[in-house]
């Protein structure tokens, strides 16, 4: 690896650390304006690792990305304060959105497109994780932890929908790219 490239990777990373800060700092101020501070950074730390892993719809930009994600994230927050689900209906709901993440993920982009050996690695991982919520959801749901168990539905029913969406931005790009 040549000094420029290992230049080009320590920026990138450095970019990458101050994007994330950045992020988590907006997301600590908007869950503060709807005073959900502890369930807002559950709901990030829940969702990133599932993210990083299943993939999904991507923006084209990093100011795009930031949007987006604070529009999710400001709408979760808004579901955290209004809408009270039995643990039934959530029941029903994280295990629907896990069965579809289960049959899309990985959903790479089109600009980064997966090996099937990456492919791979990023199905094993994410599996992990689902199991790990899928246990904690339990645990919850048998304390009849609703509120806390709420966030968990959340994180999967965002995710599941950032897959489909994903999946669809593929499958116009390709039909794009397939014209031109």
């Amino acid at each position: 690896m040549t000094i420029d490239e290992q230049k080009e990777i320590y920026f990138f990373g450095k970019e990458m650390v101050k994007s994330m800060i950045f992020g988590m700092l907006v997301a600590t101020i908007i869950a503060g304006l709807f005073r959900e501070i502890g369930k807002g950074m559950a709901f990030c730390l829940i969702l990133f690792p599932l993210r990083q892993n299943a993939g999904g719809f991507h923006m084209r930009t990093r100011k795009g990305c930031a949007f987006v994600s604070a529009m999710i994230f400001v709408i979760v927050l808004w579901l955290f304060k209004t809408v009270h689900l039995s643990i039934y209906f959530q029941f029903l709901i994280f295990v629907f959105s896990i069965g579809f993440i289960l049959w899309l993920m990985p959903v790479d982009n089109s600009e980064n497109r997966l090996t099937a050996e990456e492919k791979e690695i990023f199905r094993i991982r994410t599996g992990a994780i689902l199991l790990v919520y899928l246990v904690v959801f339990l645990g919850l749901s048998i304390t009849r932890r609703t509120d806390d168990s709420f966030v968990l539905v959340c994180c999967v029913g965002v995710e599941m929908v950032l897959l489909i969406l994903g999946e669809l931005q593929n499958k116009v790009y390709d039909r794009h790219l397939k014209n031109n």
